[in-house]
């Protein structure tokens, strides 16, 4: 589910790239070196979740290019940092409700010795 996120922000986010680069505007170097193709617009938006780089240095290209991509990155970003948050909370609830379910367990048991 996570890749199929990252690959349909990524190719959106490709799509508004390419239609700017086939206006008269130049090209950034930093627009085609983070979002010059698919590989290189996945990379940059794992980088943006992982701490490989800073999300705000990631956007700044974007911000060329239109108002809409750049909401769309910071949508990305947030939808991702919710996402992990939720997946970790529910790791660590699990992981609490195994403890204490053994602990009842073993409460259990010295009562009946």
């Amino acid at each position: 589910f996570v890749a199929i996120v990252l690959y349909l922000f990524a190719v959106l986010i490709l799509q508004g790239v390419e239609h700017y680069a086939r206006t008269p505007n130049e090209l950034s170097d930093s627009l085609y070196e983070y979002y010059g193709s698919v590989g290189r617009t996945l990379t940059c938006l794992f980088m943006a979740i992982t701490g490989g780089r800073e999300w705000e240095a990631l956007v700044e290209p974007l911000k060329g290019v239109s108002p809409f991509y750049t909401g769309l990155f910071i949508l990305y970003i947030a939808f991702a940092f919710v996402f992990l948050t939720n997946i970790l909370t529910a790791v660590f609830v699990e992981r609490s409700s195994q403890i204490a379910k053994a602990d009842s367990d073993l409460a259990l048991l010295e009562e009946y010795d």
